[in-house]
């Protein structure tokens, strides 16, 4: 029987080695990953915050809606990622994208993933086979291109 691999691109460029599920795009972890991840970044449209709009003397003009704090940090699965992460954090809040107070929580969120790396000996920062071409999903997920025959696996 064969089966095709895990399109999971790790933050390295190295495609996941893992036998995917059948009907699926990932392994059987990548893909309960992604949908954790898609559930978690789901917008909030009935949540959404309104900020006051003032002129330049302090008066009331109206309301907008506040900038975006969903931030996509994406699967934190080694330091390489994790790294990304915290940089996109720091990104947002340079931007006046996100308040100082979310911001510090999710610093301190990254530094117990990063711990929970080094202690796992996660790093895949050195690409073994990295992907050279890749397919996006309607949803924008990034994958691998799918297999060809010959790189198939047989069980």
């Amino acid at each position: 029987m064969q089966y095709g691999l895990c399109r999971h691109i790790r933050s390295n460029g190295d495609q996941c080695q893992s036998p995917r599920l059948l009907k699926a795009d990932f392994c059987y972890f990548h893909n309960r990953l992604h949908q954790q991840h898609r559930s978690a970044i789901a917008p909030q449209r009935s949540t959404e915050v309104m900020l006051p709009v003032l002129d330049k003397s302090g008066t009331l003009v109206g309301m907008e809606p506040a900038p975006s704090q969903i931030l996509d940090l994406g699967p934190l699965e080694d330091r390489t990622s994790v790294q990304m992460a915290i940089s996109t954090v720091l990104n947002a809040l340079a931007a006046g994208r996100l308040e100082q107070s979310r911001a510090t929580a999710l610093l301190y969120g990254l530094q117990l993933a990063s711990t929970n790396c080094i202690a796992r000996r996660f790093d895949h920062s050195h690409a073994v086979q990295p992907v050279h071409d890749v397919e996006i999903t309607p949803e924008g997920t990034t994958l691998a291109p799918e297999p060809t025959a010959r790189q198939s696996r047989r069980t």
